[in-house]
């Protein structure tokens, strides 16, 4: 697959000290679409995984987006 060619990109390593936007771009680019308020709730997810494991990677990024979206929204 074309995106294998750039790996590079998917080896942007996010920690509990990336932006929202950041984590915004990473879940566009695993095929996920979330809006702003779903950000906000994986945000606090994302920060959970990172303080534990300093480095989140792709496969943490997919497990927290499906485990969000079989929840649905956390009111």
């Amino acid at each position: 697959a074309p995106e294998e060619v750039g790996a590079d990109s998917s080896k942007i390593v996010l920690t509990a000290r990336s932006g929202r936007s950041a984590l915004a771009y990473r879940f566009q680019k695993l095929g996920f679409q979330f809006d702003r308020n779903d950000v906000d709730v994986l945000y606090n997810e994302f920060l959970k995984v990172a303080d534990s494991k300093k480095e989140v990677e792709d496969a943490d990024l997919t497990s927290i987006a499906k485990q969000y979206q079989t929840q649905g929204a956390v009111a």
